[in-house]
């Protein structure tokens, strides 16, 4: 029944959370997060090549993390030409230090994963770009397509196209709309107070059921 169903929508608190879509400079994708095989980085390089090449921006593909995939993919790197367009951080904690790449940030992208980070990337007013069947714990139906984040389908060609939908307006204006609406989402649904509301709700409906 309705009246006993209460929701506490995964999320977390982060530090440090502001409106990096009012940034004025706007030059690179991110990816943060553990580095493995579920959230196929590799693609996500391919198509960031294609779209150098179709754009001729400068632009850069920061992968923020550590895991098993790291020297793959520093070899694909390598092979397609790229080192000096994607760079590799490993993992960062601080806070300080990471709002400063989502500053920059035109999207967070996890092609086949999409998991806490979403939330991570909404806090910072950063839009999220996953494929519509990416693995997840449920945190990527928090992404409203096309007004807080965007699903593409499951290849490669369809990466790039948003991802050159995000880039061909040299202010990013369309990116920065996604993320404001990101960072609101963030504030009005996701936060941890909303989280807890969920479990207050069924405290209280306890209490006056057994009261």
């Amino acid at each position: 029944k309705a009246n006993k169903c209460f929701v506490a929508n995964n999320t977390f608190h982060v530090v440090g959370a502001s409106p990096c879509y009012e940034n004025p400079i706007k030059n690179s994708f991110i990816n943060v997060g553990s580095l493995d095989s579920r959230k196929e980085n590799n693609v996500t390089i391919r198509a960031f090549k294609r779209i150098l090449l179709r754009t001729n921006l400068d632009l850069k593909l920061v992968l923020i993390g550590d895991g098993k995939e790291r020297k793959m993919l520093e070899n694909l790197v390598i092979e397609e030409g790229l080192f000096d367009s994607v760079i590799f951080t490993g993992h960062i904690d601080n806070t300080k230090k990471l709002v400063k790449y989502y500053r920059e940030s035109i999207a967070s992208i996890s092609f086949g994963q999409a998991g806490l980070a979403v939330l991570q990337s909404m806090a910072y007013g950063v839009p999220f770009v996953t494929k519509e069947n990416a693995v997840s714990g449920g945190e990527k139906h928090n992404i409203i397509h096309r007004e807080n984040g965007i699903f593409c389908k499951d290849n490669m060609e369809s990466l790039e196209e948003v991802m050159f939908e995000l880039v061909r307006d040299n202010n990013c204006t369309y990116a920065r709309e996604l993320g404001k609406n990101a960072f609101n989402y963030y504030k009005d649904k996701a936060s941890v107070e909303n989280m807890a509301n969920g479990f207050i709700k069924a405290q209280e409906y306890l209490k006056n059921r057994n009261g």
